[in-house]
């Protein structure tokens, strides 16, 4: 197996605030991409009617109904798992065979080139996510698998730290002309594209689709993630999953999170508002966002890990994106209209 070591992710970095004697809790994060005006309050209550003496369900059927309700597709269909980190392992274990050839569609989330090598797969990562630019088309996207000619392929959609959104239908219709070829789409950040469309009640038998609960519902230190797959795929990934994995806390709050999707909408309105106001004033002190779909953006700076400490010191964190072969860009994740005159005012200095 080649090098397989845990890469590196955004979010809170414990031991660098311990030694650079910070306090995470002072520490306004703008490199996590989760929605700004935190959980619903159907959410919070939820946690605190928790009975934390009984084992939650193994399966998560009060879950997976409310999801499958929400999805109208069958419960079936539906696994839950402790975030899409687990899932996007499970799903390489159970698709990735040693020396399987596996293309992931970059730059993107480091996790998919981790999972690939630990299963033994022949990884090649190829840019077709320009950051400067628009998304791919499934047209250009199509042509890079032809060329590459692979057994299985990730894809993140939106792509994370992009933004980029690619069309779905048309994507949808391409994983679909190529049945010998499997397809992992991320669909993660999919609720903060306006009008998005999903993959996930498509599934075929060539395509496991990955949903978060983590990010638009604001729930990241829960770790709740889900996908749909088609049944004999669902078939292998039970034989390989690790029972128990999601917590009772994380079912009770996935259920509540559903059923409150009008406060989600509400925040989200605000959240659109408040990225057209901090993309606007970036703009007025001559830094520019680049093109993106969702909450998050990228922005080119002179030198990134120079700009990254300057804001730490005043108590603000973003993604320097190097380790996403990205030099000299950050990643910034709109917050509140009030917190993001506090990341304005530490840039202009």
């Amino acid at each position: 197996m080649s090098d397989a070591s845990e890469e590196i992710h955004g979010g809170v970095d414990y031991h660098e605030f311990r030694t650079r004697g910070l306090n995470p809790k002072d520490v306004i994060d703008f490199s996590s991409n989760i929605m700004p005006f935190g959980p619903s309050p159907e959410v919070v209550q939820s946690l605190r009617d928790l009975a934390i003496d009984r084992y939650p369900d193994r399966e998560g059927y009060e879950l997976r109904s409310t999801l499958a309700e929400h999805h109208d597709m069958d419960i079936s269909q539906i696994m839950l798992g402790n975030g899409c980190s687990e899932l996007i392992h499970l799903a390489a274990q159970c698709w990735i065979k040693p020396g399987m050839r596996v293309l992931v569609l970059g730059p993107t989330f480091s996790e998919y080139a981790r999972a690939t090598k630990i299963a033994g797969g022949l990884l090649h990562q190829v840019s077709v996510f320009d950051a400067e630019g628009m998304a791919p088309t499934a047209t250009e996207i199509l042509e890079e698998i032809k060329l590459h000619c692979p057994d299985l392929v990730w894809l993140c959609n939106p792509n994370n730290p992009t933004g980029h959104y690619i069309d779905t239908p048309a994507l949808g219709d391409l994983i679909a002309s190529m049945p010998q070829t499997k397809f992992l789409v991320d669909e993660s950040y999919l609720e903060f594209v306006q009008d998005g469309v999903s993959l996930f009640c498509q599934c075929q038998p060539n395509l496991i689709v990955l949903r978060s609960m983590t990010k638009y519902y604001a729930m990241a230190g829960l770790r709740l993630g889900y996908l749909s797959c088609a049944e004999q795929t669902m078939k292998q990934l039970k034989e390989r999953r690790i029972p128990w994995s999601v917590n009772g806390y994380a079912l009770a709050a996935g259920v509540a999170a559903i059923n409150s999707l009008a406060y989600y909408r509400d925040a989200m309105t605000k959240l659109r508002q408040a990225k057209n106001s901090l993309s606007q004033e970036l703009c007025d002190i001559g830094l520019h966002p680049l093109p993106s779909s969702v909450q998050f953006f990228l922005l080119r700076v002179n030198n990134a890990r120079l700009t990254r400490d300057h804001l730490l010191t005043k108590g603000i964190l973003v993604r320097n994106c190097e380790s996403f072969g990205l030099e000299n860009t950050l990643r910034i994740s709109t917050r509140t209209v009030s917190v993001n005159a506090r990341l304005l005012s530490a840039l202009r200095t």
